[in-house]
């Protein structure tokens, strides 16, 4: 009778082993679930961030083309109406040039430049697009077309900008 009340006390080998187990499965499972939730965070915010560079550089190409008032050259051709390069003049006399570079889209302002956005692509598209009213040297609308290498993959960004083709009074 001493006997049995001893045996009935513990736990036996096999029974601690098949909950160290079971317990080992539900952790991975758990541990599982986690990381694929982090992993996911992680690309979204890449994605994000990626996304806001984009943005701030349209913003700012909206900035920089509303002022056009020189000849606009697209592709280093006067008056063409499609290119991967876009020079013109600001209204204080500043020589800009918007270019690809590799895949940059690079800004030369007077003497100095650098790139205002990387992993650009234009895939058979122009870059810039203009359309000129008749008989006119100034466009009246100025189109910006690429692709954006992203983490979620590539997305398309256009841009369609009305220039004030204001010139600097003379006087």
């Amino acid at each position: 009778m001493f006997s049995d009340n001893r045996a009935r006390r513990g736990f036996t080998l096999l029974e601690v082993v098949c909950t160290l187990i079971i317990l080992g499965v539900l952790g991975g499972l758990v541990f599982s679930g986690f990381s694929s939730a982090l992993t996911g965070y992680a690309q979204m915010r890449a994605s994000a961030a990626t996304y806001m560079q984009a943005e701030l550089a349209l913003i700012r190409l909206r900035k920089e083309v509303a002022d056009v008032f020189d000849a606009v050259r697209l592709g280093g051709a006067e008056g063409a109406a499609e290119g991967a390069d876009l020079s013109f003049r600001r209204p204080d006399g500043t020589a800009v040039r918007l270019y690809m570079e590799g895949k940059n889209l690079m800004l030369k302002e007077g003497e100095r430049s650098g790139p205002l956005l990387g992993g650009v692509t234009t895939g058979k598209q122009p870059l810039f697009t203009a359309r000129y009213p008749e008989g006119s040297i100034l466009p009246d609308l100025i189109t910006v077309t690429f692709t954006l290498d992203a983490p979620a993959g590539p997305k398309p960004y256009s841009l369609a900008i009305s220039p004030r083709n204001t010139p600097p009074a003379k006087g």
